[in-house]
């Protein structure tokens, strides 16, 4: 999911949906600054990723958060701070199992790929 900020020259902060633990705060190719949270959220684990964060304003790895914390800012559009990409924040969440090797692609290529993720709007309604 994307969230649009491209007409808003002010900082955007970016909070925690739930409490939870960052596992993955760092530059990455096609967001710029990226976090990911592991969330439980009605017993069951989930990552949240929030992409195209300033990376020099993020939250960094092991620290735990809680539901509405600031755990960072949307980067400048069109800027290293958000990979090039415009003023927006990508949002999505995936269930979490340790085993598996965290995928942070944030547009895949399959039906299959893309079924692994869930819909955000579900736990918002």
């Amino acid at each position: 999911m994307d969230i649009e900020y491209g007409d808003v020259s002010t900082d955007v902060p970016v909070r925690a949906i739930a409490n939870g633990a960052i596992i993955l705060s760092r530059y990455a190719s096609g967001y710029g600054g990226v976090i990911v949270i592991k969330h439980e959220i009605n017993n069951q684990s989930f990552v949240a990723l929030y992409g195209h964060l300033d990376p020099e304003q993020m939250l960094p790895e092991g620290t735990d958060v809680e539901l509405g914390q600031k755990i960072g800012i949307l980067g400048d559009g069109h800027t290293h701070e958000t990979d090039g990409a415009r003023k927006h924040l990508h949002f999505s969440i995936m269930p979490y199992n340790s085993q598996d090797k965290l995928d942070i692609r944030g547009y895949v290529n399959t039906e299959e790929d893309l079924s692994k993720w869930i819909d955000p709007l579900i736990f918002f309604n």
